[in-house]
């Protein structure tokens, strides 16, 4: 008898322990998050003062991001312009599609190596 009351009570500290890690792990992410969050609010509120000087500049009502658009004409891309605008310089056409080791012209075989 005691040794069952031992064996549950071990086990009830093991799942009480893991409840308190899930816990912590889980109040830490969210810290991170917000610290993240905090430290990112004044890139982000720059970039949107950018984009806004922008768009009034050239004439712009309205600035979507490229994902809410399937087709749009490479003259009304404003991110050279706000580029600009934030003394940011852009990578070459191109580089950021390739990365480091990959030849884009190489289609895979299919085998593993």
């Amino acid at each position: 008898m005691n040794k069952i009351r031992i064996v549950l009570l071990a086990a009830i500290i093991c799942v009480s322990a893991s409840n308190v890690n899930a816990q912590g792990q889980k109040s830490g992410y969210i810290y991170m998050q917000s610290k993240q969050q905090e430290l990112l609010a004044p890139v982000y509120q720059r970039v949107m003062d950018a984009i806004r000087t922008v768009a009034k500049n050239n004439g712009y009502g309205f600035v979507y991001n490229q994902e809410a658009l399937l087709v749009a004409p490479p003259a009304d891309n404003l991110l050279p312009l706000v580029a600009k605008q934030l003394n940011v310089k852009l990578p070459a056409q191109g580089a950021a599609n390739n990365a480091p080791g990959v030849n884009p012209g190489t289609k895979p075989t299919g085998r593993r190596q």
